[in-house]
């Protein structure tokens, strides 16, 4: 073997090694089918090739699908939950090679898995959403910018056409491209004999973001596209309208509280304490100024610049989880600056040893949180819901996990595509509610009694019964003592899984417990047996939250 290709043979074990080592601990713990939230709605639009939920996720789509037809081992859901854990692990190989430029091979390969082991990009790498993907982007993004230069246009070129496809990948990758461009253009300048390379990289950019072109193909209108893919729904320049609130000096000092606590939580003190003496000593160091100034803006405005955006108030825990994949970029950056502080220590084993720290601090924080590779929760909860609507029956439903839970579950077997779940896209939800509860078995989920009185339920014609974690409208109040028990019996029931332990099923526990905390309410008049008897499930799913007295 000559001497070259021996070097390029040992140039590839770091490589190989890091991210073998990701994807082995993304694998151990990835979900083994379905996991909360918006995963479903991606699941069923990979798996149907149809736009997820704004801005549709035209990518993850493609990609997925792809993914699905080359990889048929597992069930649907464990598929793409798999190339998530593929995105994380290839981001962290592309930070790494970026790294060793300017650190040896060992503590940057620390650095590498300090970022794979944070807690937001494990966790997003371990279920079938898009935030993995966003963070290879960033990390392709990051390693484009240095090379000879004599490859700087073609690097600029693959730069542009990796911003147009991350951008359909997650809108959010615009925060952070101010500090990509500020290195384009400052380190070191670019010269008036580029403006011909700017054009194609337009061009570049274009072709990328031409993938919005599967919205309207699929979609069949360009207005619906449109406002599909500006966010019109939730509001275009906002996170989510519904959740934002009106702008001031003490919501921007919680954000930013927020913040910092946060990203101190997702990487650890130690790494963030080393990006911030990165930052010190390459601002010192006047060769690293713009790379140090650009890797800080990038962490600003990915991070307290989004969240101001937003205007979310983080005491709301529908805002923080909404909030999480921010901490992604934020992470980054975060590492990049720290392979900025390990430079400054002369000694190799030194260097490491701070860096291998890094590594020890995240993995030991995170990983008895991030390990759900025997989480059923979500699958379980969902083939409950899917098993107690009858076919042929129709569901108003609350919940991201729950109305694209049983959407997916629909799309996994279309011969059987008889229920009727209400979207955002559909009629006023009286509307549809009173015209399909005349035809067909209807029914109600994690509706709160103030939305259920403004839908007209109760009323003279309607009356609401708890089928275990759905309540289902009829014409006659109450149920068989036989009925009772049989949906009971049926539905998810308190065990192992269900534990406070894990958040997301407490969250089961009280929807579960909230259809029959209401209808101990609503029947406490005309049916006190079986208000008692409702009252008594939703004291015993919950006791923490409901303590009943009926008078």
């Amino acid at each position: 073997m000559s001497v070259d290709n021996a070097q390029g043979t040992s140039r590839l074990i770091a490589p190989t090694f890091i991210f073998l080592t990701a994807f082995a601990a993304y694998l151990y713990c990835a979900y083994p089918a379905l996991a909360p939230r918006d995963g479903a709605d991606l699941l069923k639009s990979a798996l149907t090739l149809y736009p997820a939920h704004p801005p549709g996720y035209p990518l993850y789509a493609l990609s997925g699908h792809l993914f699905s037809l080359i990889f048929p081992f597992g069930n649907f859901a464990y598929r793409l939950n798999l190339l998530s854990a593929l995105w994380g692990a290839g981001s962290g190989v592309l930070l790494y090679l970026w790294a060793r430029k300017r650190i040896d091979d060992v503590s940057a390969a620390f650095v590498s898995l300090a970022f794979i082991f944070s807690r937001s990009l494990w966790k997003f790498s371990l279920l079938s959403e898009m935030y993995s993907a966003q963070a290879f982007f960033l990390a392709l993004l990051l390693y484009l910018l240095e090379g000879h230069p004599q490859s700087r246009p073609r690097r600029l070129l693959l730069s542009s056409l990796a911003v147009g496809i991350g951008v359909v990948n997650h809108q959010s990758l615009i925060f952070s491209l101010p500090a990509f461009a500020y290195l384009w253009f400052k380190n070191p300048p670019l010269k008036e004999g580029f403006s011909p390379i700017l054009k194609w990289a337009g061009i570049f950019f274009l072709l990328g973001i031409c993938l919005y072109f599967y919205m309207p193909i699929e979609l069949r209108s360009i207005p619906v596209a449109f406002q599909a893919v500006t966010r019109a729904q939730y509001g275009t320049f906002e996170l989510f309208s519904g959740l934002s609130r009106p702008l001031s000096l003490h919501l921007l000092f919680l954000q930013s509280l927020y913040f910092a606590r946060q990203t101190w939580k997702s990487s650890s003190p130690l790494l963030a304490l080393m990006s911030a003496f990165g930052f010190w000593f390459a601002w010192k160091n006047q060769s690293d100024k713009n790379s140090a100034l650009a890797l800080l803006i990038g962490l600003l405005i990915s991070g307290p610049g989004f969240l101001f955006l937003s205007r979310m108030d983080t005491s709301n825990w529908i805002a923080r989880s909404a909030l999480e994949p921010v901490f992604i970029p934020a992470t980054f950056f975060l590492c990049a600056l720290a392979v900025f502080g390990l430079s400054a220590i002369s000694s190799k084993s030194l260097r490491a040893l701070f860096a291998a720290f890094m590594v020890l601090w995240a993995f030991e924080s995170h990983f008895p949180r991030l390990s759900h590779r025997n989480d059923f929760a979500a699958e379980d909860y969902i083939e409950d819901l899917f098993r107690l609507l009858p076919p042929r029956s129709a569901v108003l439903a609350r919940g991201d996990t729950a109305v694209f839970g049983l959407k997916y579950e629909e799309a996994l077997d279309p011969a059987l595509s008889s229920r009727l779940i209400h979207s955002d896209v559909d009629l006023n939800p009286a509307l549809w509610l009173s015209r399909e509860s005349k035809v067909r078995p209807s029914f109600v989920l994690g509706i709160s009694l103030t939305e259920l009185t403004s839908l007209g339920i109760p009323d003279n014609a309607a009356s609401l019964s708890s089928h275990a974690l759905i309540q289902k409208i009829s014409a006659s109040p109450g149920l068989s003592g036989r009925e009772r028990d049989f949906w009971a019996l049926t539905a998810l029931r308190p065990g192992s899984q269900l534990e406070y332990t894990n958040s997301y099923a407490h969250d089961i526990r009280k929807s579960f417990a909230l259809a029959h905390y209401q209808d101990s309410i609503l029947d406490a008049q005309k049916n006190p047996e079986l208000s008692d008897w409702n009252a008594r499930w939703a004291a015993v799913l919950d006791p923490e939250d409901y303590h009943l007295v009926l008078k």
